[in-house]
Parts: structure tokens; sequence; C-alpha cells
């Protein structure tokens, strides 16, 4: 095909349940000048049968059978037999809006960008209904919506490594060596492709329409495991080898990467088997201890907690690890006598009650986000339902209530409670 606008490509690795409505989201765009690059990774379940057969009636795809080498791998090869002026990616188990790609296209086309990403939905099934909760790429709504420099490109540091959730000028990857990580299996190879990406790109653009739906319910999905120790450490380093190939950047981006490392690192911790947690910990230890003697330590990105954790854990992390989960574990014993939760709030702190108590979360009958004000929230958070609070009077006596807000807003919470008459509160230390 001539004038090829986006070349897809899916990476599939046994998804037969999933990869038909995938593949057909792409068939479907509004865009047909594309091309469809089906990267069958050593399927062995049925998957490349079914792309062979639906390839049968459409020429615009190119299915490649090859042995298992993993994402990064298989998505390399994708971008190198890509043809078209951008390219987008998207993944097996999940699927996109018809309107995706020509809606991108043409800001890119009309901004001139090096990328254009939009926000998302993560989905899930209950019952017979599926339920979709929308993400923002960013919680800074002044960068949607126009063409942003380059400082502003930084600012997505903070925001979500989402790469499937938009397109990236072909050119502009390969004139960059923008690549993933050729690591075994599917494990953290979207951060570094992530940072490559802010990196590089001298235009960008973050829309407000929400095109991609992301599957949560899958059972074989990367994000459902937690044996994955040390592979967060492979991507890093592998960050670390980019950026030094470039000395004037490696410098500018810097501080980025030990804050982006650092919350990735955080993060994993909290996500690994407990059995592992110190290990883990002994070994960030070792990484940050070689970045200051070095003279790579640069903390400036820092929040003054994130420092502040970052010193614990650099001098005593057994200790550290005490601490760091100690909250956790009183919260749990604060509400494990109730059947029914509300956590209070719906933001950073919310999120942060739910990581804590989200293997017990199947224990209650009834669990609910409240907010004081309906309108301005989503209807899920983090696959549970958000609702006003005063929705919520039925369980005056029946549930224990988490107030999940900052200091500035506590008070002013509690005393609401207090004026419903709910009586059984907990408040972060």
């Amino acid at each position: 095909m001539e004038n090829v606008q986006v070349s897809v490509i899916i990476p599939v690795y046994n998804t037969k349940e999933y990869v038909k409505e995938c593949l057909n989201s792409v068939q479907n765009q509004t865009l047909k000048e594309i091309e469809i690059l089906c990267l069958d990774d050593g399927s062995v379940d049925g998957s490349a049968q079914i792309l062979d057969e639906i390839a049968e009636n459409d020429s615009r795809i190119n299915v490649i059978h090859k042995e298992n080498s993993g994402y990064g791998k298989t998505i390399n090869q994708g971008i190198e037999l890509a043809k078209g002026k951008y390219i987008s990616i998207v993944e097996p188990d999940d699927y996109i809006e018809q309107n995706m790609l020509e809606d991108l296209v043409q800001i890119a086309d009309i901004n001139d960008c090096d990328f254009v990403k939009a926000d998302y939905s993560k989905f899930w099934k209950e019952k017979d209904e599926r339920i979709f909760e929308e993400i923002y790429l960013s919680q800074n709504k002044e960068l949607y919506q126009k063409c942003l420099s380059k400082r502003e490109i930084e600012l997505l540091y903070w925001g979500a490594a989402a790469n499937p959730m938009g397109i990236y000028r072909r050119s502009f990857l390969k004139n960059n060596d923008i690549t993933h990580n050729e690591t075994p299996g599917a494990s953290y190879q979207d951060e570094g492709f992530f940072f490559q990406i802010i990196m590089k790109a001298k235009s960008g653009y973050l829309s407000n329409g929400n095109y991609y739906r992301y599957r949560q319910d899958n059972p074989k999905s990367s994000i459902a495991s937690k044996e994955k120790v040390y592979c967060i450490c492979d991507e890093f380093s592998f960050i670390y080898k980019k950026m030094k190939k470039d000395e004037e950047q490696f410098k500018r981006y810097l501080p980025f990467y030990q804050m982006y490392r650092f919350r990735n690192y955080l993060y994993n911790v909290k996500r690994i088997a407990p059995c592992f947690r110190l290990s883990f910990l002994e070994s960030m230890r070792k990484e940050y201890i070689g970045s200051f003697e070095k003279g790579e330590l640069d903390v400036s990105t820092f929040y003054d907690k994130e420092r502040e954790l970052l010193s614990q854990i650099m001098k005593n992390p057994p200790e550290f690890l005490d601490k760091f989960f100690e909250e956790s574990i009183n919260l749990k014993k604060a509400v494990e006598e109730y059947d029914n939760l509300i956590i209070y709030g719906a933001g950073y702190y919310g999120n942060q009650v739910y990581e804590w108590l989200k293997e017990d979360i199947k224990l209650f009958q009834h669990v609910f986000y409240a907010v004081s004000d309906i309108k301005k929230s989503p209807q899920y958070k983090n696959g549970i339902k958000v609702k006003s609070i005063y929705e919520l009077q039925d369980y005056i006596q029946k549930a224990v209530v988490i107030v999940a807000v900052g200091d500035y807003y506590r008070n002013e919470i509690i005393e609401i409670l207090k004026k419903l008459n709910f009586c059984n509160i907990v408040t972060l230390e």
C-alpha cells in the first residue's frame, strides 16, 4: 500500500480470547491508509491461526510469525518493518475506538508533532457488563489541547507512562534510536521507551480525547505478575545507557532519571512479594550509593518526602521497611472488624489507601470511594464505585470510613462525617 499514514504494531503472545476484538478495532478505523503489523511472538494457544484467518480478507494486515523473543524485541522488529508516517502500538488484549488514528494523525499533521498522546480508559467485566474507568495522562490540565514546549513535555515525567495511547512519528523514533529494551518477557519495557520519548521529543501534544481501552481482567497480563523482582532494575540500567550516549542530555535529564527511578523502585517494593522486599531494598541502596559516589545523585526533582524516604533507605533498609509498611499494618488493623468500607477521597491519598488495602478489598461486603462533589469525580476509581458521601448514609452504622485526604482538608471532612452521624471514622497518620 502506498501513502501509509500509520503502521499499527500488535505484539501477540497467547491472547486468543482477546486478539480478534483487538484486530477488528484496528481494521475498522475511519482512517483507512494504515498497515497492520501483527507480530506473533511464538504463540501456542491458537492466536496465530486467528491472525492468519483474519489476514486472508484484509490486504493491510501483515502477520509475522517468529520465535518467542519477548515484548521489547518484538516491538523493535515491528518498528523496523513499519512503512507509515506514524507508528501506533496496540496491545492484543486491548482495543481502540474507531476514530482514534484519524483524530490523532490530524492533530500531529497540523501541529507538526513528534508524538500525540491521549487519555484512555481501563476496563473490566462485571457479570455481563463492561465497566470503564477514565485515566488522565496528566493531572495538569494546562498541558492539554496545545502544542507542548520542551519544558512542558518534561512535565510528563510526573504523569502516566502509557505508550500505546498515542502515535509517534516514525522518523523521530528512527533518527533518535528510540527502542524498547530487549529483555525477556513483558516487564517494564514501556518505562524505558516512555523516558526516551520525553527526553528526545522537540514537539508533542496531549489530546483530551479518550480512545484507547486498556483491559484489566486478563489473568495472564504482565501487570498481574509479582515474581519479576529485579526487572525494573534492568530497565533503568537500559535508560542510563541510553542517556550516557549524549553527555549534554545526560546532565539535563539526570535529575528526572533519579526521580523517575526512585518512584518506580518504590512502587516495585509495594508490589513484589514480601519475602523479596528487603533484598530489593538492599539492591536499591547499593545503586543509589553508587550514584552518590559517582556524583550523580541529583535529587532536585524529588519532593521533600521522597528525599526523606531515600535517605532512610540509604541508611538502614530494614528499619525503612518496618516504618514504610507500619501505617499499612495499622490501617488494616483499624478496619478489619468491619464488613463495609468507605474511602473518603478519590485522589492521591485515596489511591494510597487502596494500595495498602487492595489485597483485603475482597473481604468487605461493600466498598466505595466517597467524595463531597460527585460532579467533579469519575464514576470509578481503581475499579471501585465513586459516590457522593450523601448517597451513603445507609452505611452510617455499617461501615468504617477512612479519611483519605491531605492535612488541609482533613478537619473539614471529619466535620462533614460527624454532621451526617458517621461514627466509625479512621484518619491517616
